[in-house]
């Protein structure tokens, strides 16, 4: 119960009319919104004082949402499947 008044307290929303799962989605997309918003002005930034030399920076440098996905390993991978096959004969 406490979990769907804190998410409802981050959309802006009465809990009472949506699901858990709902209030979820909800705030991760307010969260990713605005990271959108203060990554790109990290970049920005980030980018008027980097040296010629470097690679330019983008939002992807500073999104802690991109970041954790590029660091997470695959769920599963192709190999994997194949050795379910006998399985379903």
């Amino acid at each position: 119960l406490r979990r769907c008044y804190e998410l409802s307290g981050i959309v802006g929303v009465i809990p009472d009319l949506f699901t858990l799962r709902e209030l979820e989605w909800m705030s991760e997309a307010k969260q990713r919104d605005q990271w959108d918003h203060t990554s790109d002005l990290f970049a920005l930034l980030a980018n008027c004082h980097k040296s010629e030399d470097t690679e330019p920076f983008s939002r992807s440098s500073f999104h802690p949402f991109y970041q954790s996905r590029e660091n997470q390993e695959p769920d599963i991978e192709t190999d994997d499947i194949t050795i379910l096959k006998p399985l379903y004969r």
